[in-house]
């Protein structure tokens, strides 16, 4: 019979991809990679592949460019942000950065588009150009759906 089991309430950060799971039995310390020893499984991260995924945009002019992943689809969304996963704080806020980037087209916030050679393209600005500052900002990935496929 299975047993649940939870990494509790944090975020999984990892890049998106399939990773192997592997068991320490009972009584060992499991602190070392080589105390699990048993393959149990294989576990799918969704999201984007953490690498250095680089999309140069220039004030003035549309935006677009490809990300790829695990899992990914049109249901996702892109944020261009100078943080990702800190909350929206109304306007003024305490603090010295603010998530939105100024100057993007609908907050920032874009659809993944169509799915072409391994990677979905994304676009700001087809309809309004950016106006952003110059700057690097950074590309914040959200789930659409959970389900696989």
């Amino acid at each position: 019979s299975g047993t649940r089991f939870s990494w509790g309430d944090e975020a999984i950060t990892g890049s998106g991809g399939p990773y192997r799971m592997c068991w320490c039995a009972n009584g060992y310390a499991c602190i070392r990679q080589d105390q699990f020893a048993v393959d149990v499984g294989e576990m799918h991260v969704i999201g984007p592949a953490l690498r250095d995924q680089l999309i140069y945009c220039a004030s003035g002019f549309p935006c677009w460019g490809w990300i790829d992943g695990h899992y990914l689809s049109m249901n996702d969304f892109l944020m261009v942000s100078d943080e990702c996963g800190v909350p929206l704080e109304a306007w003024p806020a305490p603090r010295s950065r603010y998530p939105e980037v100024p100057g993007f087209p609908e907050r920032g916030i874009v659809p993944l588009q169509s799915y072409v050679l391994g990677a979905f393209q994304f676009s700001w600005g087809s309809s309004e150009p950016i106006t952003a500052a110059g700057g690097v900002y950074k590309l914040c990935w959200c789930a659409g759906s959970v389900e696989p496929g």
